[in-house]
């Protein structure tokens, strides 16, 4: 089972929007979008909840993203996100099946690696507006470290000794998003949703983890 844990994101960056074969006005299809490709270049914040944490730490998470924006119900979009998020809870303890008082973590740096592909189907669409669902898929690197920067992969006394995970995982993330086009190539956007990361060990606790059935939360308020 999956442990709780969240990640909450705030998203504020720059970029430019691209477009290809833009005419004069007078000879424009209004309803095809201003512009039918876009390149996002973003910086945010992240924050984590879980065993090890409640939102008290802040970390950089950067983001570069190619959105196909060409059609009226189904665009696509491809997302490069790299960064960290970090937790802390020095009293954190677990007692096993047998009452036996445990020895997890109580640190960690999960450093991050995501490569998405989301298909968004648009609630509302104009020239200058859209208003979207997302799903997506992709795959995750994480390493996860201790405050010495020891892989925690690595250290076994930190979890049961049959417990053994590599670094990477699925991600299916699910999301409802917007974006305002300007004419001139700028915007604004936001996006709202769930990273699901498909791993009980973005903090190294599994079965020594207090909380079941976790997922990661985002959102991103980004001009562009």
């Amino acid at each position: 089972m999956m442990k709780y844990c969240w990640l909450f994101i705030l998203f504020l960056g720059t970029g430019w929007l691209s477009a290809r074969g833009q005419s004069q006005d007078t000879l424009v299809n209004r309803s095809r979008p201003l512009f039918p490709r876009l390149l996002e270049l973003s910086i945010s914040g992240a924050s984590y909840r879980g065993d090890l944490g409640n939102y008290q730490k802040w970390s950089a998470i950067f983001q570069a993203a190619y959105r196909f924006n060409g059609f009226r119900r189904f665009n696509g979009r491809l997302g490069l996100t790299r960064g960290f998020v970090t937790g802390e809870n020095r009293f954190y303890t677990f007692r096993d099946g047998e009452g036996n008082l445990t020895t997890p973590n109580t640190f960690f740096r999960a450093n991050l690696l995501s490569f998405v592909y989301e298909l968004e189907y648009n609630l509302y669409f104009s020239r200058h507006v859209r208003v979207y669902l997302s799903q997506g898929i992709g795959l995750v690197r994480f390493v996860v470290k201790d405050a010495e920067g020891q892989n925690l992969a690595d250290l076994t006394d930190t979890r049961p000794f049959e417990e053994i995970y590599g670094n990477f995982a699925f991600q299916l993330p699910t999301g409802l998003g917007f974006h305002y086009l300007f004419r001139n190539g700028f915007g604004v956007g936001g996006w709202l949703g769930f990273w699901n990361i498909q791993t009980d060990f973005l903090d190294n606790i599994s079965a020594w983890a207090t909380k079941a059935e976790g997922i990661i939360f985002s959102i991103f308020v980004s001009p562009f």
